[in-house]
């Protein structure tokens, strides 16, 4: 994937042969898909059992706000997983932070379902549940700038963007089987839900940890890693390189960035307390939606991939910023009818298209914006840096919804700000190492050192 290997030149990924990059593109979905199945699966369980296990004496209003707020604690952590872990992955290969931050996530959400509550040892209970949930964040914090950047460094020429959307395709994975597992142990009566059938989708988190560890561990170092380290181009502290040399490539990326935390937990953690609550829909008839489109999405982020390669990643990375500020406000009208296929249709208008027309232009942007030597490290300080904020997205969509008096309004109009915002930074970019194919491209001279972007 080097900038300046063209796609008639030949392949040097593992000779030509494909064994390696199958075990990479299997190894970044794997992870990806439990990062996601701990986060989702972590809102999901605020947003509709935690306020009762650990918040029980706050009332079911505050509660369930405090319960979505230990949600958005793992992302105050997430920045500073960025940091020290993408200096990992760039000084020392993106191998072993890739076998980090997935140890880390695993047991963290394990522990989780092994958590006494609150009726068993009071306020302890919740001070665990946050020290679990910093762990979570920050492993999670360069757990997908690890695997973006392994696979479209192992990428084929001229298929770059289709290979590092294969980490959202895990995290789709990740999304379906959080939802699934949530669906199931709905249909449990209150009482076995609250005592013990909230601990098994966590506790079964330890599954892929154990099958992601065995196929991180086989895969190789990626080729352009290798170069930088061979040509002794590496940083002595790439998070500190990075600063120095690529500022407003950074704060372009993390503007770039803004819409997706909406888009991720606004359509999903977010929409489930408000279907629920505000408009009275049935919790399973929501979690039904949320699994057709998860399951749809995993299609959809592929071919979204693929048409970065083929339409230029900025192009895609644009659209779908324009389709987030034009659905904010629809998506609500839908799901203020209550009519369940209509809301089902809402979620797969915003994840299954905006979330995953999003996330793929997303994977090969941020892997354009930055060359190899700082890759990882800049790729995950963008991405967390927004994170961080992200995470109290669903807390502020609570906060809003309650101030207008049950209204989405707010809600749908930060959206659409963040979607403008996004839009002007995508505008503003320029990637420091172009693929060959992009009709966009028109990179910034790629591994320059004066701090120009």
């Amino acid at each position: 994937m080097d900038a300046r290997r063209t796609p008639a030149e030949p392949d040097p990924v593992d000779g030509g042969k494909s064994p390696m990059r199958r075990r990479v593109v299997a190894a970044s979905i794997i992870g990806s898909a439990l990062e996601w199945y701990d986060y989702a699966l972590y809102g999901l369980a605020s947003a509709l059992v935690l306020n009762k296990l650990f918040f029980p004496d706050l009332g079911s209003e505050v509660g369930t706000i405090a319960s979505v707020a230990t949600f958005a604690v793992g992302f105050v952590a997430r920045p500073l997983g960025g940091v020290v872990l993408g200096n990992l992955g760039d000084r020392h290969g993106r191998k072993a932070v890739m076998i980090t931050t997935l140890v880390l996530m695993g047991i963290a959400t394990t522990l989780i379902g092994a958590l006494p509550t609150y009726g068993s040892i009071g306020v302890w209970a919740p001070i665990l549940l946050v020290f679990l949930r910093l762990c979570q964040g920050f492993g999670a914090g360069a757990e997908f700038g690890g695997a973006v950047v392994m696979s479209a460094e192992y990428a084929p020429p001229g298929k770059r963007g289709l290979f590092a959307s294969t980490a959202q395709v895990g995290a789709e994975i990740g999304m379906l089987l959080s939802t699934a597992a949530f669906a199931v142990i709905g249909t449990l009566p209150e009482n076995q839900l609250l005592s013990w059938g909230w601990r098994i989708p966590f506790l079964v988190g330890i599954v892929p940890v154990a099958v992601g560890l065995f196929l991180r561990l086989r895969v190789q170092e990626t080729p352009e890693f290798q170069r930088v380290k061979g040509t002794g181009e590496q940083p002595r502290v790439p998070m500190a390189e990075l600063l120095r040399t690529a500022p407003k490539q950074v704060l372009l990326a993390a503007g770039a960035r803004l819409m997706d935390p909406p888009l991720g937990y606004l359509y999903t953690v977010f929409v489930t307390v408000y279907a629920v609550k505000q408009v009275g829909v049935a919790q399973q008839t929501v979690l039904t939606g949320l699994l057709i489109a998860s399951a749809l999405g995993i299609g959809s982020v592929a071919l979204f991939g693929h048409l970065t390669d083929r339409l230029g990643t900025k192009r895609v990375y644009l659209t779908a910023a324009a389709f987030a500020m034009v659905l904010a406000f629809p998506f609500y009208w839908l799901v203020d009818t209550g009519q369940p296929v209509v809301i089902w249709l809402a979620l797969i208008l915003g994840t299954s298209v905006g979330k995953e027309l999003n996330n793929a232009g997303q994977a090969a942007y941020l892997t354009e914006m930055f060359e190899p030597r700082i890759r990882v490290s800049g790729v995950s300080l963008a991405r967390e840096s927004v994170s961080a904020v992200g995470g109290l997205i669903p807390v502020a969509g609570l906060s809003l919804v309650n101030l207008a008096g049950g209204s989405y309004w707010p809600v749908a109009l930060l959206m659409v700000v963040l979607g403008a915002i996004s839009f002007v930074c995508i505008s503003l970019s320029k990637p420091a190492v172009a693929a060959a194919n992009d009709p966009d491209a028109t990179a910034a001279p790629a591994y320059a050192k004066d701090g120009a972007a």
